[in-house]
């Protein structure tokens, strides 16, 4: 927990994407302020409210600008459940520090001031992070002592009649058993959905063949994860496409693959990240014989995640690759410009533009766009761009 405050610093990758993150969290809670968007929505809100400027961090992937947490409880809190649940979690500090100065007035002195400490140190810990197990064992190891420090002595005043104590002990006895079963029997199937899983991503470069099996075997599962399995699938074929790896029944597994990923898009309709990232498998695809049928998908996913998260530019570049794909230049600049106008200090913007200007035959305007991408700090992710810059006299 020390550790976190020690590396605090504002003008650091991590701090700056926080406070972005943050911001956008803000802009959101104001379109739900009494319930907020609910509990695990805050993708929601954040997609909605992109800040472009997320793009400048991460060196040169996107990794940063998908966000589901804040990195901040008690945003989530707030953005989450609103306003009555904000109040809500704030009265059960409220509580926890009149009973914590009641015991110190008492005299347990050194019991309180150990809690308040620790107590402490779990809100500094989730004010730049989120609730995990670990936290939430903790706390609630924490809240137990209290409770049953509080309540000490109150069970030898409340005795049960013992037939009733016995009939009650045999109901919860047999509830546990039930409850145990159905948690052995739910967590068995997903554990065996992600064996599956992990073992086809482990297999797929070495034996696509085997690896089509192995994941046709996680999804007969039933798991809450399946739409992950299920982009695993694309994102695995995708690759091997791109790096023409050579698989039997190529059509036959593209289309399979394809299809499942649609049907995890179908299954979260409001996620942008699924859109997205359809747009630019199908972009993957339509390099192989650039055909119309599934360049019009990856226009159409495109489009979509843009209404879902406007601004975002992954999505415009990935569009503005689907329009040269269509041999549409003209329309791959407008996408470009787009993704310039989001932000005009993110270099990486100024690279599409610079190359969809190429593409449309005003090479003068290109090379000045790809010049501000260089100033702006645009590095070349590999020897391809390295040779076309040079070439470019740059």
């Amino acid at each position: 927990y020390l550790k976190r405050f020690s590396d605090i610093s504002l003008g650091a990758i991590t701090a700056q994407t926080r406070i972005l993150t943050w911001q956008s969290a803000i802009k959101g809670f104001s379109t739900a302020p009494i319930l907020g968007a609910g509990p695990e929505n805050f993708s929601y809100l954040f997609n909605a409210n992109y800040n472009p400027r997320l793009l400048m961090y991460g060196g040169g992937s996107f990794a940063e600008t998908w966000q589901d947490k804040p990195h901040n409880a008690f945003i989530e809190i707030l953005t989450e459940t609103g306003i009555i649940g904000s109040l809500s979690y704030i009265l059960i500090w409220f509580f926890v520090a009149i009973y914590l100065f009641k015991i110190f007035r008492k005299g347990e002195k050194f019991l309180s001031l150990i809690l308040a400490a620790t107590f402490i140190a779990y809100f500094g810990a989730i004010f730049f992070s989120f609730d995990s197990f670990g936290s939430w064992f903790g706390l609630y190891l924490m809240l137990g002592f209290l409770a049953s420090h509080n309540n000490a002595n109150v069970g030898e005043n409340m005795r049960m009649p013992r037939i009733a104590n016995t009939i009650y002990s045999r109901l919860a006895s047999f509830a546990i058993i039930l409850v145990l079963l159905a948690l052995l029997y739910v967590n068995c199937s997903i554990w065996r959905a992600n064996l599956a899983d992990a073992d086809a991503l482990r297999t797929f470069p070495k034996n696509p063949e085997s690896g089509i099996a192995l994941f046709e075997k996680s999804l007969s599962y039933k798991s809450p994860y399946k739409s992950e399995y299920q982009f695993d699938l694309i994102a695995s074929v995708a690759g091997a496409v791109e790096k023409r790896v050579g698989i039997g029944d190529l059509e036959n597994i593209i289309n399979f693959a394809l299809d499942e990923a649609e049907k995890a898009v179908s299954t979260h309709p409001k996620i942008a990240s699924g859109y997205t990232d359809m747009a630019r498998i199908y972009n993957v695809f339509g390099t192989i014989g650039r055909d119309p049928e599934i360049l019009a998908r990856a226009q159409q996913f495109g489009e979509k995640s843009l209404e879902l998260s406007p601004n975002r530019q992954e999505t415009l570049f990935y569009l503005a690759r689907t329009a040269l794909l269509q041999n549409r230049p003209n329309i791959a600049v407008e996408w470009a410009k787009q993704a310039v106008a989001a932000d005009v200090t993110v270099g990486v913007s100024y690279w599409y533009l610079g190359l969809s200007l190429v593409a449309n035959n005003q090479s003068a305007a290109g090379i000045i766009e790809i010049k501000k991408a260089l100033d702006l700090g645009y590095q070349p992710r590999n020897d391809s761009e390295k040779i076309f810059i040079k070439n470019l006299g740059l």
